[in-house]
């Protein structure tokens, strides 16, 4: 009975996720139809690739935090290690593929470049957020209340069907691009929330200044240039991450990954 109260939670926000994943595409085939649709789907697919090297990397974060904080370690400090480090890979990642992103698309699929506008919404978005999405790894390796989840996965299906029913008829597939840049946004801050209020994250200077980065990142679509200079710039100026952190990072972080934890160390102060 424990097993099922901890599992349906999970097992319904994975229903409620997947149409929160699918419901733009639902709603642009319903109202523009199948070639809108297909640019779309490309460019969505196209943004969906810096996420997933970032998750590639954080892919032992939930193993490795289980671990430790069954061995006594504070969940806390696990997770605001992990945050900032994401953080730290997220936002350069997220910049430049907002930057570079448009080339690809020009020059292998001209036939689409109607989607560049919507793909570098949902590149800046979907990485910059990334950080705030794994502290959900760190709700579920505490235990203690996984009705968020579901929460944040109803408000999260809504968000997006909704949005995109209103802005599709109006502006095209940048509607869906911005219905899914929303839902990025609005789920990133309930993880916040709900990590923050269950005591598994803390908000300290360095966990507000990362924050500060995260939001300023989004200031790409203005001068990516300069931003991307400012966020470095800020990583070593304001200490968000120390040699000895990148040190433990590197302890469980898979072997084939272990040349970014070098490129970490160079940031680190």
């Amino acid at each position: 009975m424990e097993i099922a109260k901890i599992v349906f939670p999970i097992y319904l926000t994975g229903i409620v996720y997947f149409i929160s994943g699918q419901g733009d595409r639902v709603v642009t085939a319903f109202l523009l139809g199948s070639y809108y649709l297909g640019i779309y789907q490309l460019v969505a697919l196209a943004a969906v690739v810096p996420p997933m090297l970032i998750s590639s990397f954080s892919s032992s974060l939930l193993p490795s935090s289980t671990y430790y904080y069954t061995k006594g370690k504070d969940m806390k400090e696990i997770s605001s290690i992990s945050f900032r480090i994401v953080t730290l890979i997220s936002l350069p990642l997220a910049i430049l593929g907002y930057a570079i992103s448009p080339l690809f698309i020009s020059k292998f699929f001209p036939q689409y470049v109607l989607g560049i506008p919507s793909m570098q919404l949902l590149i800046l978005s979907l990485t910059s957020t990334m950080p705030l999405q794994l502290l959900s790894t760190f709700m579920i390796a505490a235990k203690k209340d996984y009705r968020p989840f579901i929460i944040i996965g109803i408000i999260s299906a809504a968000e997006v069907v909704g949005v995109s029913y209103y802005l599709i008829p109006r502006i095209g597939i940048y509607g869906a691009a911005i219905a899914q840049a929303f839902n990025a946004v609005i789920t990133s801050l309930l993880y916040l929330f709900f990590s923050y209020s269950q005591g598994v994250f803390k908000l300290e200077r360095r966990e507000i200044a990362s924050l500060a980065l995260i939001g300023l990142s989004f200031l790409g679509f203005i001068n990516w240039e300069v931003v991307l200079i400012v966020v470095l710039l800020g990583f070593k100026l304001l200490g968000i991450i120390g040699s000895d952190e990148v040190k433990v990072i590197e302890g469980f972080t898979p072997y084939s990954l272990k040349r970014i934890t070098k490129i970490l160390y160079l940031i680190a102060r």
